[in-house]
């Protein structure tokens, strides 16, 4: 038996087994690997934050070829670790793994986390908080398209609650999911600020007395069902000529075993 040193060193020609032939006559419309560990920078306004995730790289198999290189995959992926996503870099690499896996249809999808400084609404004191990412890019044939979804969290007050309850009215966190398309010059910061200008109010990682009065009489003079925020975001962003492919969101229900959800897809 060789130890590991011997084979190491072993000189034997390589045999590429994906590369050949399938006659199956049956293609694959995504193949590849998912899971992939994943670090970069996304830059927020003027400042550049750090994004952790995980990524997934998927190929159209044509019908006569017997399977993809995955490593490759990996290994073009482990290229952009720590570098700056925008447009260009995305591009690139999408462009690089369609080279390498000689292929016309390239899917990447890049999901992770970014933390960002928050002050209190009145205090100013700073807390931290997530939201989340989530790239789709599809390079096929020479059409290169990117979305982006971004997850933010806010909270809503419902009107019906308030307009019959005789004290006070019951809310609910919000989650909202926006996906755009995203392009040379998407400022991430600005959609950020259009869903949380369109919610009862905005949440906050740390709050005084002073800023939870100011949370909470916020939503109360802006309740909102769960169809409002939909609709004031989807009409927030074509009063502002953005393109967007979808606005979602779902209400967390505090008297309700049951939670609310709608969905505004651009036609």
């Amino acid at each position: 038996m060789q130890t590991i040193e011997e084979l190491k060193t072993t000189n034997h020609t390589k045999i590429d087994v994906q590369g050949e032939t399938d006659n199956r006559n049956i293609p694959i419309q995504k193949v590849g690997i998912t899971g992939v560990a994943f670090r970069s920078l996304i830059k927020l306004g003027q400042v550049e934050l750090p994004m952790q995730g995980k990524a997934s790289c998927y190929v159209y198999l044509a019908s006569n070829k017997k399977g993809t290189h995955m490593s490759r995959m990996a290994i073009a992926i482990s290229n952009y670790q720590d570098k700056l996503l925008d447009y260009k870099s995305l591009f690139e690499l999408c462009n690089n793994l369609k080279q390498v896996l000689e292929t016309d249809r390239v899917y990447l999808e890049l999901s992770g986390e970014v933390v960002r400084k928050k002050l209190a609404p009145v205090t100013g004191i700073t807390g931290y908080e997530s939201f989340n990412l989530e790239f789709d890019c599809r390079y096929e044939n020479d059409n290169f398209t990117p979305f982006l979804k971004l997850g933010i969290t806010g909270t809503s007050l419902c009107p019906a609650s308030k307009k019959n309850s005789k004290y006070g009215a019951h809310s609910q966190r919000s989650r909202i999911n926006l996906t755009i398309p995203f392009k040379e010059h998407t400022d991430v910061a600005c959609f950020i600020d259009l869903v949380e200008n369109n919610l009862s109010s905005s949440v906050y990682p740390v709050l005084k007395i002073a800023d939870e009065k100011f949370v909470t009489e916020t939503a109360y003079e802006n309740p909102k069902f769960v169809e409002d925020i939909v609709r004031s975001i989807a009409l927030a962003l074509k009063q502002e000529n953005y393109d967007f492919q979808s606005v979602e969101c779902t209400n967390y229900e505090t008297i309700h075993t049951h939670d609310a959800y709608a969905v505004i897809e651009s036609r």
